[in-house]
């Protein structure tokens, strides 16, 4: 990691705006599997533009823009799924999602957040917000058990039930 002990570094937190036609090939490659190569290629060079687009604004922290992230919705619902039906159910499910995550207390959102959508370890996590490591882990599983009870119920059991085992 860069650091100085002369100035601030500066970058930028979160998402850039992909271009329309970055967010087209996108929609397109998710009803249509054969578009994959065509908009890897795409998102290869619109990665390499936003890199270098930060280089030449100054920044001295650069990132991807989070551009191979489909939303921040739906990349964690595509965490929790292992096949591509799921992963179309799930971006049918996003605005779910974003209910069910803000029906979660406060801090166990921030954490599944951290962890699920910006893929924070869990000492990262713990370190963030200044609570123990087990507190952090506990968080984050109970927080993703309440979001899978909500999106995929014949599959989890109750919380009780996962402590069982």
């Amino acid at each position: 990691m860069r650091h100085s002990d002369t100035r601030i570094l500066t970058t930028h937190v979160g998402s850039i705006v992909r271009s329309p036609d970055l967010l087209r090939l996108a929609a397109e490659t998710r009803d249509r599997p054969d578009g994959q190569p065509r908009y890897a290629a795409a998102l290869t060079r619109a990665t390499a533009d936003i890199v270098a687009r930060q280089q030449e604004a100054g920044l001295d922290i650069v990132n991807d823009g989070e551009y191979g992230k489909s939303s921040w919705a739906n990349y964690v619902l595509e965490r929790m799924t292992d096949s591509p039906e799921r992963v179309a159910v799930a971006h049918d499910n996003a605005e779910g999602l974003r209910q069910a995550l803000g029906g979660l207390p406060v801090p166990q959102a921030r954490a599944v957040a951290m962890a699920g959508i910006y893929g924070m370890t869990a000492r990262q996590v713990a370190d963030a917000e200044g609570i123990p490591l087990g507190t952090a882990k506990t968080r984050i599983r109970d927080g993703m058990q309440k979001l899978r009870a909500a999106y995929l119920p014949e599959e989890t059991g109750s919380p009780e039930e996962a402590d069982d085992e």
